[in-house]
């Protein structure tokens, strides 16, 4: 480069190290002995670019009510094993404004949620600290607890008849009835926490 001033600007120079020396040359052409080599290094820019989520899915638990997310998402410097994921939820979707998030994939609802509908975004970060967040989604809370009988049901026989009594049983939501099996038979119970059963024969019956 030949150069007039006292400064020379050199754009978009490839990262990495680079060297340079500098000489001094007159109007007859004559060139001074070079400077000796200096270095300088031009750093890797700043990666403002946030990840790509591709997809978004959740599965509540057989038995519980942890539901954790599917996530696909990709970064143009971070591997995808690397990146780093949270999930906020709320029962509303203006709720996930202030809600707190929870880091990884999954989180857990209390028994009573069941049959409430829940909101949920997931967070997907990279290395560089670029956070992107997916859509809104949403997922229905299945009831997955049976209910809990409480005490023994006992049976009072009055001639040929027997009515069976219990105590009412507990449930997260609410009980909808019983099922009641005398003799390998099934009676549906609702409304109640006794069953009469008349013309019964003569012997013993379970």
């Amino acid at each position: 480069y030949s150069v007039t001033g006292n400064s020379y600007t050199l754009n978009d120079l490839s990262v990495g190290n680079h060297t340079f020396t500098l000489s001094a040359y007159d109007a007859a052409g004559n060139e001074s002995s070079k400077s000796a080599s200096k270095s300088f290094t031009i750093a890797e820019p700043a990666d403002t670019v946030k990840p790509t989520i591709s997809s978004v899915s959740i599965a509540q638990g057989t038995s519980n009510y942890t539901f954790t997310a599917t996530v696909s998402a990709s970064d143009n410097k971070t591997a995808a094993a690397n990146l780093k994921y949270q999930i906020k939820y709320a029962t509303t979707q203006s709720g996930l404004t202030t809600a707190t998030a929870t880091s990884g994939k999954s989180f857990t609802l209390a028994n009573t949620a069941a049959g409430q509908t829940y909101y949920y975004q997931v967070g997907v970060t990279d290395e560089a600290g670029n956070t992107a967040w997916s859509n809104v989604k949403n997922t229905a809370v299945k009831d997955v607890t049976a209910p809990t009988l409480n005490g023994t049901p006992t049976a009072a026989v009055n001639g040929q008849s027997v009515t069976i009594s219990w105590n009412a049983a507990s449930d997260n939501l609410a009980v909808k009835g019983y099922y009641l099996t005398v003799d390998g038979n099934k009676y549906t119970v609702t409304g109640k926490t006794s069953y009469t059963l008349n013309d019964l024969s003569v012997g013993n019956h379970t």
